[in-house]
């Protein structure tokens, strides 16, 4: 289950990278006379914006996944050396 979770915030993450960065070369293209297009303020801010969000979030599911594999080898872990202190 956490793989399939890890495997979709993936792919979100890839398509929300990749359309941001396809508005963001549609821009270049249509200004590219503007020598401060490539640091257009409002893309800049709104770029910046979601690597902090994206960053954020990502820093969140890791905490959230090593959580889960903590405990799932906690569980094991305890099993194994329960059986093994019962032989």
């Amino acid at each position: 289950m956490v793989a399939i979770y890890s495997a979709s915030a993936f792919i979100w993450t890839s398509i929300i990278v990749l359309l941001l960065r396809a508005e963001y070369s549609n821009y270049q293209s249509e200004n590219s006379t503007d020598l401060k297009s490539f640091c257009h303020a409002s893309i800049d801010n709104f770029c910046n914006v979601f690597a902090t969000t994206v960053g954020a979030l990502a820093l969140i599911f890791f905490i959230w996944f090593i959580r889960c594999l903590g405990l799932k080898l906690w569980k094991f872990f305890g099993k194994t050396l329960s059986v093994q202190e019962r032989r």
